[in-house]
């Protein structure tokens, strides 16, 4: 009996304990993040890292033509999904060896939910200041924004290509001024401060034709926007900027 009385009473002790164990782990703090926001793939040699910048509710009704509110709330539901819709803003850093390109930049803080693209670059095994040049799909806020943060160069190394279409369009003080008033403020903030700040231009954010580095070339999608491809050893990449 005194066997069994012990063994009842270790039992029951070994219970409170794992009990004091399991209560006091319950009550540690939320972590309330995810994990870091990247993806990598291998092309050929080339290392591709997907970086996510955040993600920002868009009214999706305001994009669209030619589909009435009905016809959109049911496309959208078949994909459990409403208006306004979570979109996600990313960039892409390329590593061909002697180069690290980054394409795009993020909408870097400007709408809420944004601004993680520094965070995840530096997550991902990287630094900005190892950025060698940045390839601008097009010039709207959430492919340029995060090329500043206060005003301040994001990549300090970087060398920025960009299509002499784009640059001519959304760097004209011509196109600013004959903007419509709610348009404005796509040339200004946007392009025109993240590209020519009003101090002395940076040799950072020269524009110049976008060639073929590296392996990387461009080409022009519909709406002017470009894309990036690259070939290895075989193998072929294209990052397209809002394309559905």
């Amino acid at each position: 009996m005194r066997g069994v009385k012990g063994l009842v009473g270790a039992a029951a002790a070994m219970a409170m304990a794992l009990g004091g164990m399991l209560s006091a782990q319950a009550g540690a703090p939320m972590v309330k993040t995810q994990a870091p926001g990247y993806y990598r793939v291998m092309v050929g040699d080339f290392e591709v890292t997907t970086l996510l910048d955040g993600t920002m509710m868009i009214p999706i009704e305001g994009l669209l033509n030619d589909i009435s509110p009905a016809q959109l709330e049911h496309s959208l539901a078949r994909d459990f999904l409403k208006d306004p819709v979570e979109l996600s803003v990313n960039a892409f850093l390329i590593n061909t060896g002697p180069k690290l390109v980054l394409v795009d930049t993020g909408e870097g803080g400007g709408m809420e939910g944004t601004g993680h693209l520094l965070e995840n670059l530096k997550a991902a095994g990287y630094e900005p200041s190892q950025v060698d040049e940045i390839y601008i799909t097009h010039m709207h806020g959430d492919h340029i924004s995060g090329l500043t943060i206060k005003g301040e160069r994001a990549f300090p190394s970087a060398l920025v290509r960009a299509s002499r279409q784009d640059a001519d369009y959304w760097l004209s003080p011509e196109k600013l001024a004959a903007a419509p008033a709610d348009a404005k403020e796509s040339f200004q903030p946007h392009a025109r401060s993240h590209l020519l700040p009003d101090r002395e231009p940076r040799p950072a954010h020269a524009l110049c034709r976008r060639s073929a580095a590296c392996g990387l070339g461009a080409v022009r999608q519909p709406c002017d926007h470009a894309q990036v491809r690259h070939r290895h050893c075989g193998r072929a990449y294209a990052t397209a900027a809002d394309i559905p």
